[in-house]
Protein backbone atom coordinates (compact mmCIF):
# COMPACT_ATOMS: atom_id res chain seq x y z
CA UNK A 1 0.00 0.00 0.00
CA UNK A 2 1.40 2.99 -0.90
CA UNK A 3 2.12 6.40 1.84
CA UNK A 4 0.38 9.23 1.08
CA UNK A 5 2.26 12.37 1.94
CA UNK A 6 0.62 15.96 1.89
CA UNK A 7 3.64 18.62 1.56
CA UNK A 8 4.55 21.52 3.93
CA UNK A 9 2.27 23.80 2.18
CA UNK A 10 -0.72 21.87 1.26
CA UNK A 11 -0.96 21.08 5.18
CA UNK A 12 0.56 24.07 7.13
CA UNK A 13 -0.52 27.14 4.86
CA UNK A 14 -3.74 26.05 2.69
CA UNK A 15 -6.40 27.01 5.51
CA UNK A 16 -4.84 30.28 5.85
CA UNK A 17 -5.12 30.31 1.72
CA UNK A 18 -8.93 29.02 1.90
CA UNK A 19 -9.82 31.60 4.65
CA UNK A 20 -8.69 34.19 2.28
CA UNK A 21 -10.47 33.13 -0.48
CA UNK A 22 -13.40 33.16 1.49
CA UNK A 23 -12.99 36.60 2.18
CA UNK A 24 -13.29 37.30 -1.96
CA UNK A 25 -16.61 35.16 -1.61
CA UNK A 26 -18.07 37.32 1.09
CA UNK A 27 -17.55 40.21 -0.82
CA UNK A 28 -19.57 38.10 -3.76
CA UNK A 29 -22.36 37.39 -1.37
CA UNK A 30 -22.86 40.34 -0.71
CA UNK A 31 -22.68 42.09 -4.47
CA UNK A 32 -25.45 42.25 -7.27
CA UNK A 33 -25.23 41.92 -11.05
CA UNK A 34 -25.94 46.26 -10.95
CA UNK A 35 -23.06 46.19 -8.73
CA UNK A 36 -20.51 44.70 -10.55
CA UNK A 37 -21.12 46.67 -13.43
CA UNK A 38 -20.48 49.27 -11.34
CA UNK A 39 -16.76 51.14 -11.81
CA UNK A 40 -14.77 54.09 -10.47
CA UNK A 41 -14.31 56.45 -13.70
CA UNK A 42 -11.43 55.74 -15.67
CA UNK A 43 -11.17 52.16 -14.12
CA UNK A 44 -12.79 48.86 -14.55
CA UNK A 45 -16.15 47.75 -13.78
CA UNK A 46 -16.11 45.83 -9.83
CA UNK A 47 -16.99 42.40 -12.35
CA UNK A 48 -13.68 43.08 -14.65
CA UNK A 49 -11.95 43.52 -10.77
CA UNK A 50 -12.86 40.05 -9.89
CA UNK A 51 -12.12 38.28 -13.36
CA UNK A 52 -8.65 40.30 -13.21
CA UNK A 53 -8.48 38.31 -9.65
CA UNK A 54 -9.30 35.06 -11.32
CA UNK A 55 -6.90 35.36 -14.16
CA UNK A 56 -4.07 36.08 -11.19
CA UNK A 57 -5.31 32.13 -9.72
CA UNK A 58 -5.02 30.77 -13.05
CA UNK A 59 -1.68 32.42 -13.41
CA UNK A 60 -0.22 31.28 -10.39
CA UNK A 61 -2.26 28.15 -10.68
CA UNK A 62 -0.08 27.28 -13.86
CA UNK A 63 3.21 28.26 -12.63
CA UNK A 64 2.83 25.47 -10.05
CA UNK A 65 2.44 22.95 -12.59
CA UNK A 66 5.07 23.88 -15.24
CA UNK A 67 7.67 26.13 -12.73
CA UNK A 68 6.94 29.01 -15.18
CA UNK A 69 5.02 32.20 -14.52
CA UNK A 70 2.76 32.57 -17.73
CA UNK A 71 1.89 36.54 -17.51
CA UNK A 72 -0.03 35.87 -20.65
CA UNK A 73 -2.84 34.64 -18.64
CA UNK A 74 -3.39 38.06 -17.00
CA UNK A 75 -4.90 39.70 -20.20
CA UNK A 76 -6.94 36.56 -20.53
CA UNK A 77 -10.86 37.75 -21.49
CA UNK A 78 -13.03 35.70 -19.01
CA UNK A 79 -15.24 33.00 -20.44
CA UNK A 80 -17.86 33.33 -17.30
CA UNK A 81 -20.39 36.26 -17.10
CA UNK A 82 -18.84 38.58 -14.76
CA UNK A 83 -21.53 40.36 -13.71
CA UNK A 84 -23.32 37.43 -12.50
CA UNK A 85 -22.52 36.58 -8.71
CA UNK A 86 -23.10 33.60 -8.56
CA UNK A 87 -21.61 32.93 -11.94
CA UNK A 88 -18.23 34.26 -10.06
CA UNK A 89 -18.95 32.54 -7.16
CA UNK A 90 -18.69 29.39 -9.20
CA UNK A 91 -16.01 29.81 -11.44
CA UNK A 92 -13.97 30.62 -8.67
CA UNK A 93 -14.94 27.28 -6.94
CA UNK A 94 -13.68 25.96 -9.77
CA UNK A 95 -10.15 27.61 -9.90
CA UNK A 96 -9.85 27.00 -5.83
CA UNK A 97 -10.46 23.43 -6.79
CA UNK A 98 -7.75 23.55 -9.60
CA UNK A 99 -5.28 25.95 -7.38
CA UNK A 100 -5.54 22.88 -5.14
CA UNK A 101 -5.24 20.03 -7.02
CA UNK A 102 -1.72 21.90 -8.59
CA UNK A 103 -0.15 22.47 -4.92
CA UNK A 104 -1.53 18.68 -3.98
CA UNK A 105 0.37 17.64 -6.63
CA UNK A 106 4.22 19.04 -5.50
CA UNK A 107 6.57 16.73 -3.35
CA UNK A 108 7.80 18.11 -0.65
CA UNK A 109 11.26 18.12 -2.10
CA UNK A 110 9.65 20.36 -5.31
CA UNK A 111 8.46 22.98 -2.19
CA UNK A 112 11.77 23.01 -1.00
CA UNK A 113 14.03 23.33 -3.99
CA UNK A 114 12.00 23.87 -7.25
CA UNK A 115 11.97 27.61 -8.52
CA UNK A 116 9.56 28.78 -10.41
CA UNK A 117 10.80 31.25 -13.80
CA UNK A 118 9.34 34.60 -13.66
CA UNK A 119 11.64 36.09 -15.62
CA UNK A 120 13.94 38.01 -13.89
CA UNK A 121 13.01 36.71 -10.74
CA UNK A 122 13.04 32.88 -9.68
CA UNK A 123 11.53 32.62 -6.33
CA UNK A 124 10.95 28.90 -5.10
CA UNK A 125 7.65 27.11 -4.85
CA UNK A 126 6.81 28.19 -1.18
CA UNK A 127 8.17 31.83 -1.89
CA UNK A 128 5.33 31.66 -4.84
CA UNK A 129 2.72 30.77 -2.73
CA UNK A 130 3.43 33.62 -0.91
CA UNK A 131 3.96 36.19 -3.69
CA UNK A 132 0.18 34.50 -4.47
CA UNK A 133 -1.38 34.97 -1.11
CA UNK A 134 0.56 38.77 -1.14
CA UNK A 135 -1.08 39.36 -4.62
CA UNK A 136 -4.51 38.47 -3.44
CA UNK A 137 -4.32 41.46 -0.76
CA UNK A 138 -3.58 43.87 -3.23
CA UNK A 139 -6.17 42.89 -5.34
CA UNK A 140 -9.05 43.07 -1.79
CA UNK A 141 -7.22 46.13 -1.41
CA UNK A 142 -8.86 47.49 -4.86
CA UNK A 143 -12.19 45.78 -3.98
CA UNK A 144 -12.24 47.51 -1.21
CA UNK A 145 -11.95 50.92 -2.44
CA UNK A 146 -15.30 49.51 -4.70
CA UNK A 147 -16.93 48.36 -1.64
CA UNK A 148 -16.63 52.31 -0.28
CA UNK A 149 -17.66 53.56 -3.34
CA UNK A 150 -20.30 51.52 -3.28
CA UNK A 151 -21.52 52.21 0.24
CA UNK A 152 -21.24 47.89 1.08
CA UNK A 153 -19.93 47.71 4.88
CA UNK A 154 -16.17 45.34 4.99
CA UNK A 155 -17.96 42.58 6.73
CA UNK A 156 -15.58 42.05 10.87
CA UNK A 157 -13.42 39.36 9.16
CA UNK A 158 -12.84 42.05 6.12
CA UNK A 159 -11.64 44.44 8.48
CA UNK A 160 -9.44 42.16 10.39
CA UNK A 161 -7.87 41.07 7.43
CA UNK A 162 -7.87 43.92 4.83
CA UNK A 163 -8.22 46.86 7.02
Amino acid sequence: MEESFVNSIVSGQFELLDAMHNLRDGVLNELSSEDLKFHVENNPTFGELFAQAANVERAYTQSFRTFHMDWSLLGTPPTVDIYDPATLKAWFKQLDADLKAALEALSEDDVQTKTIDRGEFTPMIFQQFHIYREALLIIYGRLSIYMTALNKPPTQMWKEWVG
